[in-house]
């Protein structure tokens, strides 16, 4: 009888520890742990030592007081995301296909499909591409803002991270597809201008 009580006493004792390397990941929530009256009333059957009854009144105690989170409303985090995916898809995109950046990018294009090494070939790839640089870029604006999605410690990073590179090639392919009517719009403006002028020159050519 006393090996069964020392067993569940163990076993109790267990499942609190586990409950509590839980209730550390989860702190950042408004919550009141009601796992822990569970543990605690588990605690008090399995055995009569006065020590751990005290334990599991303070376990039960503690549990009813909520524990605030430090991450601002959901409504500005979204308004984070919307807004700092701007500036890195505008960089992005300049970096990979502006004229400025002409002849850096046609030297790494060279490097990524002359290279011996596959390393070197993917590493100079990296400014070719608006995808993948797009991930670089928000990093940089991830150290320089500390921004985080949902979570606040490390899997708030992901997210946040993984949320802006999505978000910002939205931006991109949007700004893309604009831009390619824009240059049809004014490839056809143009050709309609030497038409224009062709028949001017025609008519001034006419006895």
């Amino acid at each position: 009888m006393m090996g069964r009580c020392c067993l569940l006493s163990f076993l109790a004792l267990s499942a609190i520890t586990s409950m509590l390397v839980w209730a550390h990941f989860q702190i950042f929530h408004f919550q009141t742990f009601p796992q822990l009256h569970i543990l605690t009333f588990l605690l008090s059957c399995t055995t009569d030592n006065s020590m751990l009854k005290n334990f599991s009144k303070s376990l039960t105690l503690s549990a009813s007081i909520e524990i605030p989170t430090t991450m601002p409303p959901i409504s500005e985090q979204v308004a984070w995301l919307f807004l700092l995916a701007v500036p890195i898809a505008s960089i992005a995109w300049t970096v990979t296909h502006e004229e400025i950046f002409r002849e850096p990018r046609e030297y790494c294009v060279s490097k990524s499909k002359t290279s011996g090494k596959l390393l070197v070939r993917k590493f100079y790839y990296l400014f070719t591409c608006e995808y993948c640089f797009s991930h670089y870029v928000t990093i940089g604006a991830l150290i320089l803002t500390g921004y985080k999605l949902l979570l606040d410690d490390w899997r708030g990073y992901v997210l946040s991270g993984f949320a802006l590179v999505w978000i910002a090639n939205v931006y991109m392919s949007i700004f893309g597809f604009i831009r390619v009517g824009m240059k049809e719009t004014k490839m056809e403006a143009d050709m309609d201008e030497l038409r224009l002028k062709k028949v001017k020159k025609r008519m001034e050519q006419m006895p």
